[in-house]
């Protein structure tokens, strides 16, 4: 699924217990986000909406999160959840270590709305340790169609830490190989390079793929997101489009296929992942494969 996404984030600062000369404490250094992140299938983002206040160590905050009417975002804060969401959260978050270099937070969750009725499902609880930028995704829901022009919406409840003012950015290298095998054994490698910053996408396109009538197109999208044990889970998501070129090289090619495929990936220092790219059967490709090889790391 080639899907785009927006963010919907209730922001609580969580205070450092560093202090000033005088004895007062110093500005927060971190945030924590509760984040309500939404797919859809056919088209990127909506509105967003989100609320916010100081955490003070040891002491619980309290969040409510719920989807819209269309399903085609969410509403976060602190009010009562609507009856008619097909889903809502509620967060409980507890800041129980802070330092200068993360965070430790008890946090418990549970879905209060399930399909537009009230539910008392049992409620989930975690410690996490998070640095700045780290992001652990708590839980998913498909939720159903209710407009066409966001349609198929997956929502995720997402947590995450942040500075307060940003600090040197964070970016990470993801080099793309894609390896094209002849029947006859040769192969064809072209490679790519994308960096970005954790939690933000970038998109990667490979020169074409002719062999003989066909040309193939592939390109996709990558979002590197840091984990608390230092890897890195990058989501993938690739498009692969096949053309048969006419008699002529005067002609335009005509469009034959579209596939799609994703996957999150995790990668730790050193690691490739290397996987086929499926392909539908045509003469001209008897025999041939492509596969995606990919490498991740963080460079600074």
């Amino acid at each position: 699924m080639n899907a785009l996404s927006f963010i919907v984030a209730s922001i609580a600062t969580i205070g450092v217990g560093s202090v000033t000369a005088a004895g007062q404490p110093t500005a927060p250094a971190f945030q924590l986000w509760v984040e309500t992140e939404v797919h859809y299938e056919n088209r990127p983002g909506g509105p967003s909406s989100g609320a916010g206040i100081d955490l003070v160590l040891g002491v619980p905050d309290h969040r409510l999160t719920h989807s819209v009417e269309n399903n085609c975002g969410f509403s976060a804060g602190y009010k009562d959840f609507d009856n008619s969401a097909d889903i809502g959260w509620r967060v409980d978050a507890t800041p129980t270590e802070i330092t200068h270099e993360y965070a430790r937070v008890r946090v418990r969750w549970a879905r209060g709305v399930v399909d537009g009725k009230r539910t008392r499902e049992q409620s989930h609880e975690t410690e996490v340790r998070l640095r700045p930028g780290d992001q652990l995704r708590l839980d998913t829901y498909a939720m159903s169609t209710r407009d066409e022009a966001c349609q198929r919406p997956m929502a995720a409840l997402l947590i995450s830490l942040r500075h307060t003012e940003p600090p040197r950015e964070r970016v990470v290298s993801t080099d793309l190989w894609l390896v094209h095998r002849r029947a006859d054994g040769k192969e064809t490698i072209q490679q790519q390079t994308v960096r970005t910053n954790f939690g933000r996408a970038g998109g990667f396109y490979f020169d074409e793929l002719r062999v003989d009538d066909i040309v193939l197109d592939v390109f996709g999208e990558l979002t590197p997101r840091a984990r608390p044990d230092g890897a890195i889970t990058l989501d993938l998501s690739t498009k692969r489009e096949v053309f048969v070129q006419g008699k002529s090289q005067l002609e335009s090619p005509n469009h034959s296929y579209v596939g799609t495929g994703g996957a999150a990936l995790v990668f730790r220092p050193d690691d490739v992942v290397s996987f086929e790219i499926p392909m539908k059967s045509w003469p001209s490709l008897s025999g041939d494969s492509v596969s995606l090889r990919v490498r991740t790391r963080q460079i600074r």
